[in-house]
């Protein structure tokens, strides 16, 4: 049931009309169906069939303008969280009749509207006045600032030109801020978690090869190189998933350093002269850590005779080129920081987690029942006791997905600013969406 007075931004198709269930059913069709939609299990158990725009579309009802209604062909225990996904964010039906393109154009019904967009250079919102839950929001723009250069966005924001840091800090940066009482300050632990991606095709198809390429990566090292000394080892399922996540003890116990092992392995495959690989990975300006990561991997691997030679692309080209058709030997990069474990089990899934086919080729029946059973599982103790002995059947299969480590997320802004809350902690109680309770001292 759709609260009312959510009004459509002016300038646009549909201005000053209510959004309605319409809206929320042609979204879903948008999302539900589009080529580059990340996970499409969802969809597909409301459709009842995968990437069905027409089952999609007659599963999803309107009865009146208030009222949106669908029913599962299949319990799918992520359904809320998943439909909680900023990229299940609902547009306007008229908007999306008249834009088959929403990378230029942005009409909604939430509290700032897009004054000016400079993909390149900058993006300014200015407050919606008829905002249904004025008189919120309180700030009157919001401007983005693009700079590529993390040292320069650092720069521009200790200098006092921004008010809000937008550049990836390290923990030494944090920690400076944290000292000075001209900032605030927030860290939580990142759901984001690296990873490399291997095509389940010879040599990679060998498990003992796989075995070589865990053996031969110093996880140590990546939490002193990469995470500043503060982070954890990610099983399957991400180390800030405390409840669903493997103990770290464990992960620790079983994640052995061992180079000289690896050799062996490789020499036990048959591959004792090497082996070359080509691992693909998003070139992303400002986010230096994947790049970083990535030559980690390669000099690491490097001494137990496995070479590979990095090839960065353009973040839109790796995931519609890439990653999605599956072309890769191997790719690399920080998978998305879900905070819901069936994601993360999907990669390992048959049927991925598009549910029309993985990535990799990976293929284990025994293991497709379990994460299957897991998203049927409304008890939360025992879903958590599937999961768990998901992932140790993992494990040993060293892929098709190797786990490296995760550390923290870091943010600093001017004490003038003022959140409602800091990450990594609850929502109070009647919180609006982003924008709408932040407030500052300062114009």
């Amino acid at each position: 049931t759709l609260n009312k007075g959510f009004k459509i931004h002016p300038g646009g198709p549909g201005a000053g009309e209510e959004l309605n269930s319409e809206a929320c059913k042609q979204s879903f069709i948008r999302r539900g169906t589009s080529l580059t939609a990340p996970d499409k299990r969802f969809p597909n158990k409301i459709a009842g069939k995968p990437t069905d725009k027409v089952a999609l579309t007659a599963a999803l009802l309107t009865p009146d303008p208030q009222t949106f209604r669908f029913t599962m062909a299949e319990p799918f225990v992520p359904s809320i969280r998943e439909m909680a996904n900023p990229t299940w964010a609902i547009v306007p039906a008229k908007v999306l009749d008249e834009f088959t393109s929403l990378s230029q154009e942005g009409y909604g019904s939430g509290p700032f509207m897009l004054e000016e967009f400079r993909g390149n250079e900058r993006i300014v919102l200015r407050r919606f006045p008829d905002y249904a839950l004025k008189p919120r929001p309180w700030l009157d723009t919001i401007t983005y600032i693009v700079i590529t250069e993390s040292s320069s966005l650092y720069s521009a924001f200790k200098s006092g030109q921004h008010d809000v840091n937008g550049a990836i800090l390290s923990k030494k940066q944090f920690d400076e801020f944290a000292d000075d009482p001209d900032f605030a300050v927030a860290k939580a632990p990142s759901f984001f978690y690296p990873v490399i991606h291997m095509k389940m095709k010879p040599p990679w198809d060998d498990v003992n090869v796989r075995e070589a390429v865990d053996l031969a990566l110093n996880r140590d090292e990546f939490i002193e190189a990469i995470q500043d000394g503060d982070g954890n080892y990610n099983g399957p399922i991400q180390w800030p998933q405390t409840y669903w996540a493997l103990p770290q003890d464990e992960l620790r116990a079983f994640y052995q350093y061992n180079p000289e092992l690896a050799k062996q392995k490789l020499k036990d495959a048959g591959y004792e002269g090497g082996i070359n690989v080509r691992m693909k990975l998003p070139k992303i300006s400002g986010a230096t850590f994947i790049a970083d990561t990535a030559s980690l991997i390669k000099n690491q691997l490097e001494p137990v005779g496995i070479n590979v030679q990095i090839d960065e692309v353009e973040l839109g080209t790796f995931i519609g080129s890439v990653i999605l058709p599956g072309n890769f030997e191997w790719a690399f990069f920080p998978n998305l920081p879900y905070d819901e474990p069936d994601r993360p089990l999907s990669f390992y899934h048959s049927r991925g987690v598009t549910g029309t086919g993985n990535w990799t080729n990976y293929t284990n029946p025994a293991l497709d029942k379990l994460i299957d059973a897991q998203s049927l599982e409304f008890d939360k103790a025992k879903r958590q006791k599937i999961i768990l002995e998901a992932q140790r059947m993992i494990l040993p299969e060293h892929g098709p997905q190797i786990t490296l480590t995760g550390g923290y997320q870091y943010q600093a802004r001017w004490s003038y600013v003022h959140n409602p809350f800091e990450i990594g902690k609850d929502p109070p109680k009647d919180i609006g969406p982003f924008g709408v309770d932040l407030w500052t001292e300062e114009a």
